[in-house]
Order: C-alpha cells, then structure tokens, then sequence
C-alpha cells in the first residue's frame, strides 16, 4: 500500500496537469487529474486526498466553487489542504482566497519543485495544526468531566455537612438514604413527584436494598430530626411548619424542602 501523501491535480490544461503529474509522482501519490470542476469536486469527495493543487479557472465549476462546495459538504477536519493556481492577481480574487482560508496561493507559471515544497509544507502545518484539534478538543473534553465531577462532589459534601447538622445519626441506614434522595431531588426536581416509582426503587437499586426498607429509613431518620434535631435550622428550612406539637412532614415533603432549600441557599442549577 502506498503511504504517501494522497495528492489530487486539477487543471485546466490537461497536458500541464500530466506533466505535473510525472513532476511530482516521484515524491507523492498522485491519485487523480482532472481538467473540469465537476469531476475533481467528485474526486475529493470520494477519493478523500490529503492535498488539492487547484487551477482557479476550471470549466464548469471553478476552482473557487468548487473549494465553496467543499466547505459545505466535507466535515470541517476532513477537508483537505488546498494550493490554489491562477494566472490572474486581483483584489476581488485575493479576497475570495481569503475568505475560503486556502492554504497557499501560486501564479501560474510556476516550477515543480518548488511547488513540490509548497505541498510538502502545506501538508506538515495542516497535520500540525490537526494535532493541536485534536488536543485541544481532549483537553476540553477532560477538562469539562473534571469540572462536572467537582461540582457533584462539592454538592455531595454541602448536603452530607447539611443532614449532620440537621441531627441525623451517621450511623442509622436513613442518614445514607436521605443523602440520596435530597442529591436526586436536586438534580431533577421532577423526581420528587414520583418518589415511590423512581425515587424510592433508585435508591434501593443503588443500596441493593427494598424500596420498602428506603422509605421506612428515611421515615425513621426525619422522626429523629423532627423531634431531637437542629430546631434553628429547621425553621430556617420549613418556616413556620415547624410549631411546637406540629406533625412531621411526610418524606416528599421534607426532602423536596430540604433540596429546594439547598438551591436557593448554595445557588445549584437544576436540570
């Protein structure tokens, strides 16, 4: 298998294209020549070359459309470097260079070998700059999951040091059930609507447990609370739910408060 650089020719005049062929066999694999822009724009697609030395003047499609037409229909790390050729030199052709980012730009006529090196170069800063992408782009990706995690982490912490403060023993199942359930609650408020089908059967999915024994425990630990727990707090939490002799609130609504009570008070977006 041939592994060098896959270069595609296009020019208007066939015999210079030939003889540019022969020129440049000798150091790439030149897979295509074409003299139309028809044909060379189906060949890139296709035959996916590394580089396209292109003549600005093509019939039926030109080298600027057809180089447009790669923009729209080749994904953006696909498309392969493009030296474009021309004879002419104007202000509005420049600018059509670039504002379609063409690698480099020759005038017609030219050497081989020098365009040799051109190609050689273009190829090398094109794969450079792939490298940097690529990168980037897992730099990013590491970067936006450590982000991610930390941020569950820190809520993780501020609702374990918010149900010990609330009085919850750290020893009894419902303090680890509870910890759940408010972490659930924030990420998607929805969940508490539903806390017998999706919360409860989570949690003892999670805890390998019942999701009888998760509502038992998590009744367990707020009766613990309600009675014996951080009574400063729990008006800060409830308001005036908490009364001397008031019954304690059912399990939705003790951890839909505390949760909602923990979006406002840390400034948690919810999902």
């Amino acid at each position: 298998m041939d592994e060098r650089h896959r270069v595609l020719i296009a020019d208007s005049y066939p015999d210079e294209a030939e003889q540019l062929k022969k020129e440049l066999s000798g150091k790439y694999n030149v897979i295509s020549v074409r003299d139309n822009g028809v044909d060379t724009l189906d060949d890139i697609i296709k035959l996916k070359p590394d580089l396209v030395v292109i003549d600005l003047m093509l019939s039926e499609i030109d080298g600027i459309g057809v180089i447009e037409k790669c923009r729209e229909l080749i994904e953006p790390d696909k498309i392969p470097a493009f030296i474009a050729l021309t004879m002419l030199e104007n202000r509005e052709l420049m600018e059509c260079i670039r504002r379609l980012k063409v690698d480099y730009c020759m005038m017609k006529p030219f050497q081989a070998g020098i365009l040799a090196e051109r190609i050689s170069q273009m190829i090398r800063i094109r794969s450079v700059n792939n490298d940097i992408q690529k990168n980037e782009k897992a730099l990013h990706g590491r970067s936006k999951r450590m982000c991610s995690m930390c941020g569950t982490n820190d809520v993780r912490r501020q609702i374990s040091f918010l149900v010990r403060n609330l009085g919850v023993p750290a020893h009894i199942k419902g303090c680890r059930y509870m910890k759940y359930a408010i972490l659930m609650a924030i990420e998607d408020c929805n969940r508490i609507n539903y806390i017998t089908k999706l919360l409860y059967p989570e949690i003892a999915k999670k805890c390998k447990t019942t999701t009888s024994s998760v509502e038992r425990a998590i009744r367990h630990a707020i009766d613990i609370v309600w009675t014996k727990g951080n009574q400063e707090l729990l008006k800060e939490i409830f308001g005036t739910f908490v009364m001397e002799g008031q019954e304690r609130p059912t399990n939705s609504q003790f951890i839909a408060a505390v949760a909602d009570w923990m979006r406002l008070e840390h400034q948690i977006k919810v999902s």
